[in-house]
């Protein structure tokens, strides 16, 4: 009586679904569950290496590993305008006398010199504002009165449209951090190429420099002021 009240139970049970209920809830549990699991567990590895990636990028850019050595570069002219000997030299090499306000200063200086001795009739304009910006009140008001017409000795009334007077730097040693004298040579020809100035001179030029700092906020201006500005010749024709 019991097998058959077992038997009618089972197939109650098949007949009203329940069965088919169970052995998809089984199915789904012993087969799909577990892939479930593991796509997940993959997600989840991912998002932690994904992370840990941006971690350390972020950390490699906020503490650099490489260091950063400053350089010197040094270029020797010789006597053709197109041979140049470039020398690299350590800026904190204790045995080399050139120092990074050094370096920058004898650019600057140079830049200066040639700027102010050059003569172009066509580059007046352009010579006056970089003599204004880089030099103090006193020292351009010498330079306009030099450059004054009214001066005999002004270049307007030597060479006027129909001569040029270019420059050439030969030496730029230091008296201390804030002098320098300077050694060059000026050369004027006329339209014709002809020369007929060549003359060697001596400029002690004294100056005002921003100190020398590796890493400034962007924008920030950098001051070079030429505070005085002495001038004599040493040879020439």
């Amino acid at each position: 009586m019991s097998f058959l009240m077992s038997k009618n139970g089972i197939k109650e049970y098949i007949s009203d679904g329940r069965y088919f209920l169970d052995a998809r809830k089984w199915y789904t549990y012993k087969y799909l569950s577990p892939i479930t699991h593991k796509v997940w567990a993959f997600y989840t590895a991912s998002i932690l290496v994904i992370m840990l990636a941006a971690a350390c990028i972020n950390i490699n850019q906020l503490l650099p590993i490489q260091q950063t050595i400053s350089y010197a570069i040094a270029v020797e002219k010789k006597n053709s305008t197109t041979d140049e000997n470039a020398n690299i030299i350590r800026m904190d090499d204790s045995d080399t006398e050139i120092t990074p306000v050094h370096f920058i200063a004898t650019t600057l200086l140079q830049n200066y010199i040639i700027n102010r001795e050059s003569y172009d009739y066509n580059k007046l304009t352009k010579q006056f504002l970089h003599i204004k910006n880089s030099s103090t009140r006193i020292i351009f008001q010498r330079f306009y009165d030099y450059m004054n017409i009214n001066n005999p000795d002004s270049p307007v009334i030597r060479y006027q449209k129909y001569a040029q007077r270019n420059i050439v730097i030969n030496n730029i040693s230091f008296v201390s951090n804030n002098e320098a004298m300077i050694e060059f040579k000026s050369i004027a020809k006329d339209t014709s190429g002809k020369t007929f100035e060549d003359l060697k001179w001596q400029a002690q030029v004294g100056f005002e420099m921003s100190d020398i700092k590796t890493k400034l906020p962007g924008g920030s201006k950098f001051n070079f002021t030429v505070t005085d500005y002495k001038l004599k010749i040493l040879e020439g024709k």
